[in-house]
């Protein structure tokens, strides 16, 4: 599990974060309004590692905008 805290100027943005990540097809939590949960799974490969932080790349560019 990995806390990602997010610093100024997206302070008490986790919750757009979260729904961009949704919308994208990542699930992530929040932990707070400043923190971003990524919960990988134990047996995840590579490739989907590789996919997943793409579209999360994604998602922090549309939520952070």
């Amino acid at each position: 599990m990995i806390g990602c805290e997010l610093d100024d100027p997206w302070r008490g943005k986790a919750a757009d974060v979260m729904q961009a990540a949704s919308d994208a097809g990542v699930l992530v939590l929040m932990a707070g309004t400043d923190v971003v949960r990524i919960a990988p799974s134990l047996v995840i490969s590579l490739d989907e590692i590789l996919e997943g932080l793409a579209r999360l790349e994604v998602a922090l560019n549309k939520a952070l905008a």
